[in-house]
């Protein structure tokens, strides 16, 4: 992906929107820009947050609570 410098200014430093300043850039790519994070990332933590916290196992395998 490549943006011009003087977006990117109007973007972080003088507080502009970014999807005001990069309209042409994907919403995946805005998020990228901003989080820095990709989107198997996100998968990844989606799986993660339905994990239990004990063991780790998926919420549906898990027999933690079972006691």
């Amino acid at each position: 992906m490549t943006i011009s410098f003087p977006k990117y200014v109007m973007w972080k430093e003088e507080k502009y929107l970014i999807q005001d300043v990069f309209p042409e850039l994907t919403p995946t790519e805005r998020e990228f820009m901003i989080t820095g994070w990709t989107p198997a990332e996100w998968d990844a933590l989606e799986w993660m947050e339905k994990c239990c916290d004990k063991c780790g196992k998926e919420d549906t395998t898990c027999l933690c609570d079972m006691d």
